[in-house]
């Protein structure tokens, strides 16, 4: 129960309560959505770097912002924004979550930054 409301109070502040697809609707293109979520990726895995969380492998944890990018412009460009947006929110959950059980704390210091402490 304590994670659960920590995380709920934790995720909107980290940008977790944007969707792709409402980013997309204001008009924005394509390029200023990917720069976004290239940038929430690199965030969400210097969290969970820090936080020395486990089975931090494989793409969704690549440490190079034009990886998370050139992923979101693929998919944007076909119209799959869900599963861009479905790769935000579980990348972010799984640091957020460890984060917390490694009693890690993190504090956003402004849009798309943070320091973890």
């Amino acid at each position: 129960m304590k994670f659960v409301l920590l995380a709920a109070a934790v995720l909107p502040m980290l940008g977790g309560g944007t969707s792709i697809a409402h980013a997309a609707s204001q008009r924005l293109t394509n390029n200023d959505v990917c720069n976004t979520y290239a940038e929430d990726a690199i965030r969400d895995i210097q969290l969970a770097l820090y936080a020395h969380c486990t089975g931090i492998t494989g793409a969704r944890w690549d440490q190079r912002q034009s990886a998370h990018f050139n992923f979101c412009m693929q998919n944007m460009s076909r119209g799959n924004s869900a599963v861009v947006q479905s790769e935000k929110d579980v990348r972010h959950g799984i640091a957020v979550q460890c984060a917390a059980a490694n009693h890690t704390k993190y504090y956003p210091s402004g849009p798309g930054s943070g320091v973890a402490y």
